[in-house]
């Protein structure tokens, strides 16, 4: 199993092999491919997306978001546990 990179850029699990992968459950699913070629980059981005958040990480940065935090209305990082949340 590879490591975890601590950024995108050295992530080698992020290959053409996983979309390829994620479109091949799609299709076995019953869902139907695009005619437009751009889809595969929508797809693309869409899936690096799902990773990050799969991971517990921010999607848009690729921040690790850490338990017991949450982003508030602001876009700004609350804690859980200064604010007395439960």
């Amino acid at each position: 199993m590879a490591a975890v990179p601590a950024n995108d850029e050295n992530d080698s699990r992020f290959t053409a092999g996983l979309l390829y992968d994620v479109l091949s459950v799609l299709d076995k699913r019953g869902y139907k491919r695009g005619k437009d070629s751009r889809v595969y980059a929508h797809a693309l981005v869409e899936l690096l997306h799902l990773t990050r958040a799969y991971e517990g990480r921010d999607v848009l940065s690729g921040q690790v978001i850490n338990e017991g935090e949450r982003e508030s209305g602001d876009g700004t990082m609350t804690n859980d546990a200064d604010s007395g949340a439960d």
